[in-house]
């Protein structure tokens, strides 16, 4: 991997993830800045939904920075909320909502592929 965010300006990138008011949600990474007027809370899929291979996407890159603390603080939350809907469904959604604790509106259920990343992927290389 490559890294794109040249040292100085690293720090000013990254605080967009952090910012509440843009990535930093209650399911953290959505594929939209809740900033942008066109984002959408329950997800609407890539206006604002939390997508399993960009938030994967996302931690890989802090990883290649040594930003090691944000990315397991973003996966754990993300992994935790997952965790949440997978007990009242019984099922992986294809996304999930940034603003509540809940699949994205619309979402595929029983969409184990990508959206294994999450238990699989995210859990074994930021969670344990």
């Amino acid at each position: 991997m490559g890294k794109v965010v040249p040292d100085d300006k690293l720090d000013a990138f990254l605080s967009h993830l952090t910012n509440p008011n843009e990535f930093y949600r209650k399911t953290p990474l959505p594929a939209l800045s809740a900033s942008d007027p066109d984002y959408v809370g329950w997800g609407d899929y890539w206006l604002g939904g939390v997508w399993a291979p960009t938030a994967y996407m996302v931690l890989k890159g802090l990883s290649e920075y040594g930003k090691e603390d944000l990315a397991r603080q973003l996966a754990k939350r993300i992994y935790e909320n997952v965790a949440i809907v997978y007990e009242a469904t019984g099922t992986f959604w294809e996304n999930y909502a940034p603003d509540l604790i809940s699949y994205g509106m619309p979402a595929k259920k029983d969409f184990c592929g990508w959206t294994a990343l999450i238990p699989i992927a995210i859990y074994k290389e930021y969670i344990v």
